[in-house]
């Protein structure tokens, strides 16, 4: 018989080794500038284009020297708390890929303060636990949130639902008892 599964946290893919450029990369000069001009427009959405700069630095260059340079200026200038929610999350995914934990843990406990109300950071909630629980720290995976406070406001179109989340806790707490 088919029975559902927990979800099971997939390694997250590693970024490419840096590459020794011959020559300019146009296409990062370009996903620099839209970042840069995303944020002097100070208009909300600007987490998009960073996101894409991430995954280009990631995926092509193997370089996160411009991705990082994006992603802190965003957290000094960007106004909508939004964009910097979502760019936090973004950028701990994108430093745990280039396998910086420390910097992915500081940045999903930032995004998580940086909203108002915490019960709407569903997904750096979910994002840090499964990170923890990915590198061995199922224990501070579970005591990450509180369940009931995560999911009481949980809008998001394809996310899991409760009970997903509940096997998932379960799954855990059965890795450290």
């Amino acid at each position: 018989d088919a029975v559902a599964q927990p979800f099971a946290a997939p390694p997250a893919p590693a970024c490419v080794a840096p590459k020794k450029a011959t020559q300019a990369d146009t296409l990062l000069t370009d996903k620099i500038a839209a970042a840069n001009r995303s944020i002097d427009a100070g208009k909300p959405g600007t987490w998009t284009t960073l996101a894409d700069l991430a995954q280009y630095a990631c995926a092509i260059t193997g370089d996160r020297l411009p991705a990082d340079a994006a992603f802190r200026r965003c957290f000094r200038e960007c106004a909508d708390e939004r964009d910097i929610y979502f760019a936090r999350w973004i950028y701990a995914q994108t430093l745990e890929r280039f396998g910086d934990l420390l910097g992915a843990e500081n940045q999903y406990l930032a995004a998580l303060q940086s909203r108002d109300d915490p019960e709407n950071a569903y997904l750096a909630y979910m994002s840090y636990a499964t990170m923890l629980e990915r590198h061995g720290r199922t224990r501070d995976a579970l005591d990450v949130f509180d369940l009931g406070r995560a999911m009481a406001k949980r809008n998001l179109p394809g996310a899991g639902g409760t009970k997903e989340v509940a096997k998932q806790l379960a799954k855990w707490m059965k890795m450290v008892t």
